[in-house]
């Protein structure tokens, strides 16, 4: 149950609450009878004309795009690669043809009796690829379709779904002690009515537009152009390739597409149609009358603050009418009783028959309340479908009438253009059986020409294939070498500059040392001097490791120069051992020998000495 329904049935509840009041019913007489010519109820509807030429088109050319899209038209992708021969799975024409051209790829002699087998061998996967041109145009023409009808289904929808209602009512009351000025006036409009929908008239060709729409949709949504959809969309204008010019489904397909870029006109003609009453009919306005009524009533409840006075009016009222129902069903009882008592039987026996009827009233009672629910129903359905049959009746009458006009003078048209194409069929038909002779003699000369034209070019295709066939393999074979030495090259200017950079490493490792010396020898000179002041700070970490760098340099100089001092020391020592030996051999005499002995020993543990005073310097630094 919607909106309506539960609108309708309060009214029906209310008004059948006020049926039988006869002061009500007097109020609700005046107010029909006071100014029935300032009331005005009216409705506006658009009648839509469609013009079926483009539904036609369009469905006629749907079916050739449904076996277009049957043939799933693709184009094979072939990936080649060179791979190891135990992965090979499948050895095709290009393997072999492949390998014919590649002899390196057999790097190792078979053995006595067993077959040649290569170390690598060329492979093919083939993929399928539905992205191509043909495919492409028919996710074009969908989405140009879709678009096409879906702005006039839309118009047309919301031209003919939209209720359009209006209501004026002017009354000037004098009713007994009451005087009652009402005015009214209502502009109701709904879109996408339900009741427009089921009584429209133009509803079987709505029909069509929308099994249109359902069709493209589905088709849009086949998985061939889904994968088309992920390509990039080809633009206006189109290119007709030899599949979109021959194949007969593609060519219808095109023939759509063309009917579509050139269709400009809107498609449907609307016409506004208003319906009045004024007056209105003596039902509506009693229907009508029903809203001063409660107006007023409404008014002087609220101005007055009548709210709880008449609740407990209408309290007190059902507490009556239940004192009375009371009283009502206590009389039944006793009646009851006295029926019991007369009837024989006991009280438990007479109460079991009484359920069984009493089931069967409710359940008599339950198929009457649904009978009475289904003839309400049909009567509101047969007033709405009364209106929509006189309106169609007055269609159609005024459809017939045009049509009758129309077949008028559409015969006298077609008399007279019989009688001139009879004239004019009678003096062609001798020029057509001759220039038909002409044109099938030319014809034959042409097809003959053409087939020669056709065998040469074969011969020159055949030809050019070959020759062009030859020349990429020698450009193939040229380019592998040319990579080759390229290869090479690199592989040469790389070890060179790979060990320039090991030099210049070198050289900046050097420069580095040297720096830290340097600095290290600079910072002792300026400590030394007392140069360094006290607000620098080599505590931080970054000062700290600069000068733990200058230390570790100039221990790594001090040790290789007492490494050179020690050799100089040994050196001179010799020297003077030498010397003196050469003295003592000259003046003679065992006696100064001896004390050059004595003396040789003592330079020697002088030179022990200062050995060991200098590597003990070394170690406190």
């Amino acid at each position: 149950m919607d909106e309506s329904d539960i609108l309708y049935k309060a009214i029906k509840d209310y008004r059948s609450n006020t049926e039988g009041h006869d002061d009500l019913s007097r109020f609700r007489d005046a107010v029909v009878a006071d100014r029935p010519e300032e009331s005005l109820l009216s409705v506006t509807r658009n009648i839509c004309e469609i013009d079926e030429e483009w539904i036609n088109e369009i469905e006629k050319g749907l079916e050739f795009v449904a076996a277009a899209l049957a043939e799933e038209r693709q184009f094979i992708q072939s990936n080649g690669e060179i791979i190891p021969i135990e992965r090979v799975k499948r050895v095709s024409k290009d393997s072999i043809e492949h390998l014919a051209k590649h002899s390196s790829l057999l790097t190792r002699a078979p053995e006595n009796g067993a077959d040649l087998v290569p170390d690598k061998l060329y492979t093919v996967e083939r993929l399928s690829d539905f992205t191509v041109y043909e495919n492409k145009f028919l996710y074009m023409l969908l989405a140009y379709i879709h678009d096409f009808v879906t702005y006039r289904y839309e118009k047309i929808i919301d031209f003919t779904y939209t209720y359009k209602g209006k209501v004026e009512l002017k009354k000037d009351i004098s009713y007994r002690n009451q005087k009652v000025k009402f005015s009214l006036t209502l502009d109701d409009e709904r879109k996408k009515d339900k009741f427009l929908k089921e009584l429209n008239p133009i509803k079987s060709t709505i029909g069509r537009i929308e099994k249109i729409l359902s069709d493209v949709n589905f088709y849009l949504s086949l998985p061939i152009m889904q994968e088309v959809a992920k390509a990039p969309i080809i633009k206006p204008p189109i290119t007709k390739t030899n599949v979109l010019r021959m194949n007969k489904h593609f060519k219808g397909a095109v023939a759509l597409y063309e009917y579509i870029n050139s269709y400009t006109k809107e498609g449907f003609h609307v016409v506004p149609k208003t319906d009045a009453q004024s007056p209105l009919t003596e039902k509506n306005a009693d229907a009508f009358s029903e809203l001063l009524v409660y107006s007023a009533f409404l008014a002087y409840e609220y101005n007055l603050n009548l709210g709880e006075v008449l609740k407990r009016q209408y309290e007190a009222e059902l507490q009556r009418l239940k004192i009375e129902e009371e009283k009502r069903e206590t009389e039944k009882l006793k009646n009851l009783r006295k029926r019991i008592a007369s009837s024989g039987m006991g009280m438990e026996e007479y109460m079991l028959i009484l359920e069984e009827r009493l089931k069967t009233f409710d359940a008599m009672r339950r198929d009457l309340e649904t009978a009475r629910s289904d003839i309400e129903k049909l009567t509101q359905d047969n007033g709405i479908l009364t209106a929509a049959v006189e309106e169609r009746n007055k269609l159609i009458a005024d459809a017939r009438e045009e049509i009758r006009s129309l077949t008028d003078k559409n015969i006298e048209e077609v008399q007279r253009l019989r009688a001139e194409c009879a004239d004019a069929l009678n003096a062609k038909d001798e020029e057509k059986a001759a220039a038909l002779n002409a044109a099938d003699i030319r014809h034959g000369q042409e097809l003959s020409a053409v087939r020669e034209a056709a065998a040469r070019e074969r011969e020159a295709t055949a030809q050019k294939i070959a020759d062009a066939t030859k020349a990429s393999n020698e450009r193939a074979d040229k380019a592998e070498r040319d990579a080759k030495e390229r290869v090479a090259a690199a592989k040469s200017v790389t070890a060179e500059t790979e060990a320039r950079l090991g030099t210049v490493e070198k050289s900046l490792n050097d420069l580095k040392e040297e720096y830290t010396f340097i600095q290290s020898r600079l910072n002792g000179l300026r400590a030394q001097h007392g140069l360094i002041e006290s607000t620098e700070d080599y505590t931080t970490e970054d000062s700290f490791d600069d000068i733990e760098k200058q230390y570790k340099a100039f221990t790594a100089f001090y040790k290789k120069e007492w490494q050179k001092a020690k050799k100089r020391i040994r050196r001179e020592t010799i020297t003077m051992e030498s010397v003196k030996k050469e003295a003592k051999r000259k003046k003679g005499g065992d006696r100064r020998a001896e004390n050059n002995t004595a003396e040789e020993n003592t330079i020697d543990e002088n030179q022990v000495n200062d050995a060991a005073t200098e590597g003990g310097s070394d170690s406190d630094l």
